[in-house]
């Protein structure tokens, strides 16, 4: 490893790190075993100073003076560049002033026993050639015997007459040196009883964990110095003291983690604030072309409206001439202006529909309303809810019309899901969404066949869905209109509260097919919901089948990491098939708080960050990550290892559900670093693949890749649309199209030609027949659905994420049931 600038060459460097903390006549002191572990850990790390093992001298309660003093001997042979003694210990004054470290059999009537620091100094000035000379004394002289302090009894006060009051840094200064003592002389340095360090060590261990705000960087003995002091004296302990000889105060031997975090936290801001610049300059430039095309648009309308204006009626009035069932081109709304906005009322009763104009700081009316200052409720497409999803939202449109305006029989299948985004991912993810349900609603209306042609309804309930009993009671008015809703699909957000608006539905009628990969309510007889139905494998089934692939996993060499949140199905159901897996494991789980706001973000990641690097300096033990948590926090944890010196050259696999999928389109995703030097392998369980069935060795059964691409013909065929990988690579629109299809496939199913369309009983009865020959060949894989409505040994793709590219590679095709199902696809019970 390359030594870092300003530090001295971890390979031209020695430390010896002495320690007693088990005395035969005087105060144990437990707390220096800790102190000595946690030090060698620290000066060992590659983003502090990178010493090498071999290079740091560990001596635990040596039994002799020769012991210690041969230790520092050969270190200091060896050390070309820094020299580091450390000591923890008793500390006892001769009659005369002498300093002597004491060791397990010393005490106050032998303090001959323990190694003076005259033999001790004599190795640093006569033997040492380091450049760099650092001494660091844990230890007292003087003093009474009191429960939890470093005295030595008796003998140990303060030394005076003669000799006069002796300064511990005085006694003990070396040239060319730099030391640093705990305590005075007539003060004791602290060792509190429970406490997991001494008071002085532990304070100098945080410093060099922690970092030391606003100090330099590398981090100068002097400036840790000062910090020791401040933070004893401000919990009222013994302060510490230094003395240096030719600029030792200006030795550094660390890195300063707290600049580096902030030089880190920085380059961040300015990379974000850098990206919102472009944003916002690209908004702006989209905008203009928008209020060009606007503008050339309303002039065009005047002049038709001149030429075709009526003649005055007699009083010099004009006719009013409202153009009912008209087409009018769709506004995406926007703050600030007027637009032209449809009228819901009409249109998602089948009926006519009229424009109107509307304040832009109100939502539409006739579906649509604004509640905590968003816009929710139920649209055919006519209300753009999201940024992003204009076209999408036209086309959904223009397919709602071609049903009504053709007279055929036609029923509504609803949309429900937060359409209320944040952000750029946030609004990715609705489009893909609204994308698969537009792509499932065109194939079946494009298809030949029995039963009723299909309009979408977009049912937004609200960040988070925070607004779903209201958008809940809207849906259950719409199954009483002329062109009926017959299904509700999507509500794929993996909470408690998705589970509430599922039963709520179902409780009222309402077929509904989720698209979650959470566990359903754990409710079972009367008030188990009925007529629910789920086209991905859920969490248990993932983890059914991850156990499957990672049979030989070592949990020995393994951690779980996870977030503290048992309102997130999906953290819980990771969670809780992660701790089956490491429920061997000798390290205990790692958790990190929910976020909530920005100022619980921050602490989040810190958490997370803290986590990644405790993880690094465990290495080579722990080999295996299982992380249950959102892709947000994910990203976090993996950024972390990446820019973890401490991880340098380690190898780790991370392992996470299907959330883990976002990943591969997330820009904020250090791709580079994990490429190295750490070297992390991201492995993930996924609802879909699309190499799932692609190949010799694709699973004979289960899936085929002749579903995928009928939903990629689908898109090239009806409205000119050209899906990338990037379009379906995280399965928001496969998941979200698979609903649909399965929604209209139990539709279909409860409809008779030439009857009057299904009622909701019957469509939700049909969910348990979707199974054998009336399987729904879904892109994700074959759709069995049990006699609960759960899609029986449901494909499970293993992937794991390509840091160079965004396709991830496809690892294997899992499987709950250790096997894929029979071609009958015959599931229990059927």
């Amino acid at each position: 490893m390359s030594p870092v600038a300003g530090l001295p060459d971890p390979a031209a460097s020695r430390a010896v790190l002495i320690g007693v903390s088990s005395y035969q006549k005087m105060e144990p002191l437990p707390a220096v075993a800790g102190n000595l572990r946690r030090l060698r850990t620290l000066l060992t790390e590659p983003d502090l100073w990178g010493l090498s093992p071999r290079h740091c001298t560990v001596l635990s309660n040596p039994r002799s003076t020769e012991t210690v003093l041969d230790a520092v001997h050969a270190a200091a042979a060896e050390a070309e560049d820094a020299l580091l003694v450390y000591f923890a210990g008793h500390g006892l004054v001769s009659l005369k002033g002498d300093l002597y470290l004491a060791l397990p059999s010393s005490h106050a009537e032998r303090i001959y026993s323990g190694v003076s620091y005259d033999l001790l100094r004599s190795q640093l000035v006569d033997e040492a050639t380091a450049r760099s000379r650092v001494v660091i004394l844990d230890c007292c002289y003087g003093g009474r015997a009191l429960d939890g302090y470093m005295g030595s009894g008796a003998r140990a006060a303060a030394t005076t007459g003669s000799a006069g009051s002796v300064d511990v840094a005085d006694s003990v200064a070396v040239e060319g040196t730099y030391v640093m003592t705990a305590a005075a002389a007539t003060k004791q340095a602290l060792a509190p009883p429970g406490e997991k360090y001494t008071a002085f060590t532990g304070e100098l261990l945080q410093a060099l964990e922690k970092g030391v705000p606003n100090g330099p960087d590398p981090l100068s003995m002097d400036a840790i110095f000062q910090h020791l002091r401040r933070e004893l004296a401000a919990k009222d302990r013994p302060r510490p003291q230094q003395r240096a000889r030719n600029g030792g105060t200006s030795i550094a031997l660390v890195r300063n983690r707290w600049a580096v975090a902030e030089a880190r936290r920085r380059a961040e801001e300015a990379r974000r604030a850098a990206e919102d610049a472009r944003r916002a300059a690209a908004e702006e430039v989209r905008r203009a072309a928008e209020a060009e095309a606007r503008s050339g648009r309303a002039t065009e309308a005047r002049a038709r409206s001149l030429l075709a204006a009526p003649e005055p009626t007699p009083g010099g009035g004009k006719r009013a001439r409202w153009q009912w069932n008209a087409p009018r081109p769709l506004r995406l709304r926007r703050p600030g202006r007027v637009v032209l906005a449809l009228s819901l009322v009409a249109g998602l009763l089948g009926g006519g529909t009229y424009l109107y104009v509307r304040d832009t700081e109100e939502c539409a009316t006739g579906g649509v309303a604004k509640v905590d200052s968003e816009c929710v409720g139920v649209t055919d497409g006519r209300y753009v809810f999201t940024e992003g999803t204009y076209e999408v939202s036209r086309r959904i449109k223009n397919e709602n019309d071609r049903v009504l305006h053709s007279g055929a029989p036609s029923v509504a299948i609803a949309l429900m899901t937060s359409m209320t985004a944040s952000d750029s991912e946030e609004q990715r993810r609705i489009q893909h969404k609204l994308d698969g349900a537009l792509l499932a609603q065109q194939r079946v209306n494009g298809a030949a066949g029995k039963g009723p042609k299909v309009r979408l309804l977009l049912a937004n309930h609200g960040r988070e869905g925070a607004h779903w009993a209201r958008v809940a009671a809207q849906l259950e008015d719409l199954t009483k209109v002329s062109s009926p809703l017959r299904a509700v699909i999507g509500l794929d957000a993996d909470t408690a509260r998705t589970n509430k608006v599922i039963s709520r539905l179902a409780a009222r009628g309402i077929p509904v097919v989720s698209a979650s990969t959470a566990p359903g309510p754990a409710v079972t007889g009367d008030n188990a919901p009925t007529g629910v139905a789920r086209v991905m494998a859920d969490l248990d089934d993932q983890q059914r089948a991850l156990v499957n692939t990672f049979a030989d996993l070592d949990s020995q060499r393994s951690v779980l990491v996870s977030e503290d949140n048992p309102s997130d199905l999906y953290v819980k159901s990771l969670r809780s098939g992660f701790q089956q897996i490491v429920k061997a494991s000798p390290f205990p789980p790692q958790t990190y708080p929910p976020s909530e706001n920005g100022e619980q973000d921050r602490t989040r990641e810190e958490a997370i960050a803290d986590i990644a690097g405790e993880v690094c300096r465990q290495t080579p033990e722990i080999e295996t990550i299982l992380f249950a948590g959102r892709a947000e926090s994910l990203r976090h944890f993996l950024n972390s290892l990446a820019r973890s010196l401490s991880c340098a050259r380690k190898d780790l696999t991370v392992i996470s559900g299907s959330d883990a999928g976002r990943l591969t389109v997330d820009p904020r995703l250090d791709r580079e670093g994990l490429r190295g030097p750490v070297k992390v392998r991201m492995q993930y369980a996924t609802a879909f693949h699309p190499d799932a069935w692609q190949g010799p060795s694709a699973p004979k059964t289960g899936g085929s890749r002749e579903a995928l691409e009928t939903l990629l013909h689908t898109a090239e065929n009806r409205d000119g649309m050209s899906l990338s990988d990037d379009d379906i690579m995280d399965g928001t629109l496969v998941a979200t199209y698979d609903a649909a299809l399965t929604a209209v496939a139990g539709i279909q199913g409860a409809y008779r030609e030439g009857q009057k369309l299904p009622d909701l009983a019957e469509v939700a009865a049909n969910w348990s027949r979707l199974t054998g020959g009336r399987k729904v060949e879904g892109a994700s894989g074959w759709i069995c659905l049990d006699l609960s409505g759960h899609p029986y040994n449901k494909a499970v793709a293993v992937a794991q994420l390509d840091f160079v590219g965004r396709h991830p590679k496809l690892l294997t095709v899992a499987w709950p049931e250790r096997r894929p199902p029979s071609k009958s696809c015959a599931t229990p019970g059927a």
